[in-house]
């Protein structure tokens, strides 16, 4: 197809000139006659219409399109799976403090301040000063997480200083005072048309030839189904070279916070605890014969089995805990004996369920692959116990025969069993599966069997891709600054410190810190003359290809 070529108003003013001379002979086309002034005009209107057409092969071009028009052409060219990344709000946690103890002060989600720049933060989640307590910080809740009022970088705001207070929008009754102890992070600005250009290009660049990138590219940007603001911000993909085929995805939303979303089925068993409490209402409590939980399990869920008494079995949501127990609601609330010699799953998944047996509900014989009902799964917290038709049981054990009787494919919670199971043989699974983030970018990963228009899956035919979340590496920083005379100490010491945080928390997954970046940052502080940085004292942390480096304002002090 000939290129299109563009004439000047010029150009087809002397053409419409020529062509009228040597059809009709008229010889009056000076500048100043009517003729010519009438061609212009149309040479004029045919020039625009010529711009017009530039104009909009631009447009369809998604190397030249911009803003609305480069979004159009991204569908277009890849659907509805890659969208530009919108601007992002900051998060961090507010503490609110009275000044003496009392009684139980409700601070409701919402409670609004703003910093001494006119910076608005909310909370996102009620929280309370407990009865006794001066501070959120003592509470059981803690401190409530709170974020950015508007999106954008101008959220990500440096821990309150000095001791200096944000200002109230409005002061919930019993509270005296509101801080923020550590720097807001994770404010995003809009994704730029060059960055979200670039990703297109990238994205186009790695699918034909289903490399590791094409993985790595496909996910950013995915939004979280549960509504939690989050979106995938930084990806990695790493290999095992010692299982050929498996591939692990690493996403992280760049905010500096738990990017799996909560778990189910928390298993625990009689042999790991002291005590389960007699039935009073629906109430019931749980004592640890071990050392606490390290982790917020409110919300959660336990099961509970091989207790005495056969209605303190079962899967039950988690409403409380304390450094040795959790409380947890039992709807069955009643007595009764267990059965003598009976092993009780009143709880828990039934792989077997819906298979013919019999009797019906277990295996015909011979199954060596089941799925899981709920993926991916979290593979650490997995167990498996099989109960023969006889009523034995068995806790299975995971891993390669001899050693074991069952693998796991975490990312679709395929079960292989060997052997295989036996007829009238049962299997009852207790696990965690994320959900959110990861699960949404398993599914893209993967796609979706019922869902390939929206979800044709990116992996190569025969490959697991598990996807998960990369441990935290935490980045201590320590240094002395000397301060140019004139500025304040404490202003200055705190924004050095930001911008720390600032750098550290926007290294991707397996970014390497690099000392003298940290000084750079430090050193680009106004009223910043001098450093000496003791730590990190390695020119390069490196890490590994399942960390991510982050930090925060309690583990950056710049005296």
């Amino acid at each position: 197809m000939p290129k299109a070529q563009q004439k000047t108003k010029v150009e087809i003013q002397r053409d419409i000139i020529n062509a009228l001379v040597a059809r009709t002979g008229l010889v009056d086309v000076g500048a100043a006659s009517t003729l010519a002034h009438l061609i212009g005009a149309v040479s004029t209107d045919i020039s625009e219409v010529y711009y017009q057409f530039t104009r909009l092969a631009d447009l369809f071009d998604f190397q030249r399109a911009a803003t609305d028009d480069l979004d159009e052409r991204a569908k277009e060219i890849l659907g509805a799976t890659v969208q530009r990344i919108g601007a992002r709000r900051a998060i961090g946690t507010l503490e609110f403090t009275r000044a003496a103890a009392g009684g139980v002060v409700a601070i409701p989600a919402g409670t609004a301040a703003k910093n001494v720049d006119g910076v608005s933060v909310e909370t996102i989640e009620a929280a309370q000063i407990d009865a006794g307590q001066t501070t959120t910080s003592l509470s059981a809740g803690g401190n409530p997480e709170a974020r950015a009022a508007e999106p954008g970088i101008a959220g990500n705001i440096a821990a309150t200083s000095a001791g200096v207070p944000l200002a109230f929008a409005s002061r919930p009754a019993g509270v005296t005072t509101v801080f923020n102890p550590v720097s807001f992070v994770g404010g995003q600005a809009q994704e730029s048309d060059d960055a979200f250009r670039q990703r297109i290009n990238n994205i186009i660049r790695s699918l034909p030839r289903s490399t590791v990138d094409a993985l790595a590219f496909i996910v950013l940007g995915i939004e979280d189904p549960l509504g939690t603001g989050k979106v995938i911000r930084y990806s990695h993909v790493a290999e095992d070279i010692n299982q050929p085929g498996v591939a692990t995805l690493y996403v992280d939303d760049g905010n500096n916070t738990t990017i799996a979303s909560a778990a189910v089925n928390v298993v625990q068993n009689d042999t790991g605890l002291a005590s389960v409490s007699a039935l009073v209402g629906v109430s019931q409590t749980l004592t640890l014969a071990l050392a606490g939980f390290t982790a917020d399990m409110i919300g959660n869920q336990i099961r509970v089995y091989g207790a005495a008494t056969l209605d303190n079995n079962g899967i039950f949501l988690i409403t409380g805990q304390t450094a040795t127990t959790l409380t947890y609601t039992n709807p069955n609330a009643g007595a009764g004996a267990e059965a003598a010699g009976t092993l009780n799953f009143v709880a828990g998944e039934n792989m077997c369920a819906s298979l013919g047996g019999p009797p019906p509900d277990t295996a015909t014989g011979g199954e060596e692959f089941l799925y899981l009902q709920n993926k991916p799964v979290v593979g650490t917290a997995l167990a498996l116990t099989q109960v023969t038709s006889g009523g034995a049981a068995t806790a299975l054990v995971r891993g390669v025969p001899p050693v074991g009787q069952y693998s796991v494919r975490e990312s679709n919670g395929l079960i292989k069993f060997d052997p295989a199971l036996a007829i009238g043989d049962t299997v009852f699974a207790d696990y965690e599966y994320y959900t959110g983030l990861i699960s949404a970018a398993q599914k893209v990963v993967d796609g979706d069997p019922n869902d390939r228009l929206n979800y044709p899956g990116y992996r190569a035919a025969g490959i697991d891709v598990q996807v998960k979340a990369p441990t935290q590496r935490v980045i201590a920083v320590t240094g002395v600054l000397t301060i140019t005379r004139g500025f304040e100490r404490t202003v200055v010491r705190a924004a050095a410190e930001a911008n720390v945080v600032t750098y550290v928390n926007g290294l991707g997954i397996s970014g390497d810190v690099i000392r003298s970046e940290i000084i750079e940052q430090i050193m680009a502080t106004p009223g910043v003359y001098n450093v000496t940085l003791s730590a990190p004292t390695r020119g390069v942390t490196v890490i590994n290809d399942d960390q991510v480096a982050r930090t925060d304002t309690t583990q950056v002090a710049l005296t």
